[in-house]
């Protein structure tokens, strides 16, 4: 081989290994960049989680599951200490208040000046369940991409977090899709992904997810 050929050759093997460096460095910036984003994703959810606006939406669905239960005569504190009967009966109560709560706050902003409109709104049971609601399925979603896997829910949710999902949030998504006409609201995207994540913790109570539903009437 001559000296020529040898250099072409060697300016050959440079450029094939700084090119493979190159990739591999994208490779990594790549790995690195999807890690940053993943915990930027997880860092925006905790901070959701722990806003006010999150805790008042959380304490206001406590609110008026605590009223139901008190106005039933239900003095079990544990509900996975409740009968199927009771618990039952918590779910359907559950619905038919909040579909009536719901037309009374429609007539409201309705009846109301522009101004205030807003403000009603946003108090609103209604848009309570829809703050809470809405996280939980965006969380889902975010497991159905492959974005995260689900042993992840525990090290971030306790199962005590994630009971409002079986006791409040599927009875109340199941009646506004029986209010939309569903005819399958058990099935409807929004009812599967909140069961998938509270059916993901290893501590979840099956007994909690117990539902009898009548028609509202």
């Amino acid at each position: 081989m001559q000296n020529g050929d040898a250099i072409l050759v060697m300016v050959g093997v440079s450029t094939f290994v700084v090119a493979l460096i190159a990739i591999v460095l994208s490779i990594l910036a790549f790995n690195e960049g999807k890690k940053a984003a993943k915990y930027q994703i997880l860092y925006n959810l905790a901070s959701e989680y722990r806003s006010v606006e999150m805790l008042h939406a959380v304490r206001t669905l406590w609110d008026f599951y605590r009223r139901i239960k008190y106005n039933l005569r239900i003095i079990k504190t544990n509900d996975e200490d409740l009968k199927c009967c009771d618990l039952c009966a918590i779910k359907n109560k559950l619905r038919e208040e909040y579909y009536r709560k719901k037309e009374l706050d429609d007539i409201k902003i309705e009846e109301s000046a522009c101004n205030n409109r807003l403000e009603i709104e946003r108090d609103s049971l209604h848009n309570q369940r829809r703050i809470v609601s809405n996280y939980y399925q965006f969380l889902a979603t975010l497991f159905k991409i492959k974005a995260f896997k689900p042993k992840i829910i525990p090290d971030y949710w306790e199962e005590r977090d994630l009971r409002i999902i079986p006791l409040i949030l599927l009875s109340l998504e199941y009646g506004l899709q029986v209010e939309n006409g569903n005819k399958d609201p058990k099935n409807h995207p929004a009812l599967l992904r909140m069961k998938y994540i509270y059916e993901n913790h290893p501590d979840a109570k099956s007994a909690l997810m117990i539902d009898n539903p009548r028609p509202i009437e």
